[in-house]
């Protein structure tokens, strides 16, 4: 049995929410822990090294992030009685964290707070903004409410996809 222990910076976020231990206050450093039983892997050279094993553990904790993700955009509402409903949902579900994941990536990526919101701040400030699809003279018209406390800035999403070929939708505030 191995431990490896990794020192990393407090977030911000972490001191806000008081989630630092004295130890941490004191040091200015929060440390992570991994137990783990893994050997040298035959065939791979360097994978008794503990560097390797760091890196093992922390791509790992990125999957566990996407699958967290994954469960608040709508995987936590499994199972149901019949196979047929749980792939569609599994495939709705897959669906849905895509074109999430997308629209940070092509419309946010230069957006602080968006760029890697989790899946409810993505619906609170971009997904559901108070909007009518308005018809006239031939075009249509997205409008905005002008009142809403998130609606300004974020026309860029609809601006960003009309460059990529969204359709013809013009934004109206």
């Amino acid at each position: 049995m191995r431990l490896i222990v990794r020192r990393v910076p407090i977030a911000p976020r972490d001191q806000a929410a008081g989630k630092v231990t004295a130890l941490e206050k004191a040091t200015s450093w929060k440390y992570a822990i991994t137990a783990t039983n893994i050997g040298r892997m035959r065939g791979i050279p360097g994978t008794n090294q503990p560097q390797w094993l760091d890196v093992l553990h922390r791509h790992h904790a990125v999957v566990e992030d996407h699958v967290r993700a994954a469960k608040t955009t709508g995987l936590g509402l499994l199972p149901s009685t019949s196979w047929r409903i749980n792939t569609a949902w599994i495939l709705l579900t897959g669906i849905a964290r895509d074109l999430d994941v997308w629209t940070r990536l092509l419309a946010f990526h230069d957006h602080e707070l968006l760029a890697k919101a989790e899946p409810a701040t993505m619906r609170e400030l971009v997904y559901w903004l108070p909007a009518r699809l308005a018809h006239h003279a031939r075009k249509r018209w997205l409008r905005f409410d002008r009142d809403h406390p998130h609606t300004q800035g974020r026309g860029k999403v609809w601006s960003t996809g009309a460059r990529l070929g969204w359709p013809d939708l013009r934004l109206c505030w």
